[in-house]
This record gives structure tokens, sequence and C-alpha cells, in this order.
């Protein structure tokens, strides 16, 4: 049923700029022994030395609010209609409109015409892409919890993939796209409880929601972020140099600025923290102990600060973009 993981996770594009950020911030890791370019990190421009025109801070800010669009086709799902441990099932691909008038792609995996399971009677799990990805992430969880009368409904954040929009917003948009999506299973009885799961930018999405919705039956959230500044501060002191902080704080607020000019919203707002104080329903944190791109300090923080009794912190073996094991899926 899986196919070769690497189709499901995005390693960004070999532009001139993505190149020159990678040999500046790492440079003897910006290139495979191959020739080719290695993953980097979605903020690594916090790395270029700081004597650059404005000109420069515009087209590295792009580097995070307008990542190359994962391509795919809907074939990579395979079939619209397949079967699982003896059962079938069906995609049902839908569009949706934001409240910004974009267009959302969405599929919905449900039991082939259930015999005596409605849709209403089953519980549902929204998945959430990561940065520079779509909602082919989702195939690597189907084969877990549709054969447990589980649906699952993915979707094209705005911005990413098929879907509309120019700019990702690293969370603060696409939690109103997850509540469009939200209201659409509501409003037709499509589901009895709904869960989240979300990877990266899209675990730092379902813990926002979680946040202002308290019928949620419970968030699975891998390798959130807890905060925009710490995650550049992070990716700043990986870096060979160590710049002051007065160097950091100016990159920030030109980055902020440009973000605020081109996306309309403010990176300063990425604040987790004290929003997932507000939430209540059970949660399941999990990163990656070697994980380069958000560290997992990042987890451990946004679980102490939750505001449910119901949560757990599972720590495992690999990096950001790596497949997770059986008995995490499990």
């Amino acid at each position: 049923f899986h196919p070769p993981y690497f189709v499901h996770r995005c390693v960004l594009h070999n532009s001139s700029i993505v190149q020159l950020v990678l040999t500046l911030s790492h440079p003897s890791s910006s290139l495979s022994k191959e020739g080719s370019p290695v993953r980097s990190h979605p903020l690594s421009f916090f790395c270029v030395p700081l004597m650059m025109p404005d000109t420069w801070f515009s087209g590295l800010t792009d580097i995070v609010i307008r990542p190359p669009r994962r391509n795919y086709e809907l074939t990579d799902f395979g079939p619209p209609e397949f079967e699982l441990e003896g059962k079938v099932f069906a995609r049902v691909d839908f569009k949706l409109t934001n409240d910004r008038g974009h267009l959302l792609e969405c599929s919905h995996f449900v039991p082939k015409n259930p015999p005596d399971r409605p849709l209403h009677t089953l519980a549902c799990v929204v998945y959430l892409h990561g940065n520079s990805s779509s909602r082919i992430e989702a195939y690597d969880i189907l084969a877990w919890l549709l054969p447990r009368e589980i649906s699952v409904l993915c979707f094209d954040f705005a911005g990413s993939g098929w879907s509309g929009g120019e700019y990702v917003s690293l969370g603060h948009f696409e939690r109103e796209d997850l509540r469009v999506v939200m209201r659409y299973l509501r409003d037709n009885n499509a589901a009895s409880n709904i869960g989240l799961w979300g990877r990266s930018m899209g675990a730092s999405t379902a813990a926002m929601y979680a946040s202002e919705d308290d019928s949620l039956a419970a968030c699975v959230m891998d390798s959130p972020y807890c905060s925009f500044k710490t995650l550049a501060e992070d990716l700043v002191n990986s870096g060979p140099v160590r710049l002051p902080g007065f160097m950091i704080r100016w990159a920030l607020q030109e980055v902020r600025k440009d973000v605020k000019r081109k996306a309309n919203f403010d990176v300063e707002e990425l604040e987790l923290e004290e929003d997932v104080g507000k939430a209540v329903c059970p949660a399941l944190f999990a990163c990656g102990e070697a994980d380069s791109v958000v560290p997992p300090h990042h987890s451990e923080r946004l679980h102490q600060a939750w505001g449910g009794v119901d949560k757990k912190l599972m720590r495992m073996p690999g990096g950001h973009n790596e497949m997770r094991p059986e008995w995490f899926l499990d």
C-alpha cells in the first residue's frame, strides 16, 4: 500500500537563492557528495551576512512565505477506490473557499457504501501538512486509520499544493483555512468526533486551532514550532558563526516588515505557548531527536504549556522529514 516515503516529503528546490543561503549558512554541508542540495531550513536566510541591500531581504523573505509549491498528481494517492484489510474505501475530492476567497483543494477518504456505519457515526481525522508540502502527506496515515473506521480528510492550505493563494503564513492564515474545513464537516454531519493530525507547520496550526475549539477529540502534533522568533534564533545559533543579539533582532525586524507588506500578517504574533494554555483536548506531541529544522525543545515547551491534563510527548530517532516508526503510527 505504501509507496517509497520520499514521495511524500518535500525538499526545497535548487534555486540560486536557496543554494546561496545554504552555502553562507552551512558551508561545509550545503551540498552532498554527489552535488545535490541537502534539505534547507525555511529560515536559513538569518545566517546570511546582514550587510546586504533591502532587495536581498525581500527575496530571502519569500523563502519563508513563498516556498516552492509541492507538485503532485492525484494519482499519487492511488485509485479513487481501493481495498484495505478486506474493506473498500473511496476518495472524495472537493473544493472549499476560505474567507479570503481562495479555493482549498480537499480529499475525504471514507468507507464505500458502509452498510452499518453511516458517515456521521464515524470519527474523522483532519490531516494538516507541513511547509512546502501538500495533502499528499496524508497518504502516510491512511493504512493506519481507515481500517479502524476513522475517515481521513486532508487538504492543501492556501498557498500550498493545488490550492489558491500566493503566500503561506506558518499557521496564521492556515488556522483560518482549518476553520473552513471544520465548518464543512460539522455543517454536513460528516463526522462524529473530529481529531487533528499535523506535521511541522500543520502541527503548529493544529495547536493554534485547538486553543479555540474545546470540542476537538484529540490532537497529534509532530514537530511543531513554538515561536517564529525562537525558531529563527535556533537557526542562527546552529550556524558556524554566532551573530550578536542586536544583529538578530535587526534582521527579524526587517523580515517582519517585509512579511507584513507582502503577506499581511505579523510574524511576532506567531507565539504559541500562551495560546496552547487554553487548549483542553487530549494531545500527543512528537519530535525527532535529531531534528535540526525544528529542534525538540519546541515540542517540549508546547507540551509543558498545553492546558489539558491528558497530554504526552514522544521522542523518536530521526530528523524532521524522516518516516516515523510503526510503533508511533500505531
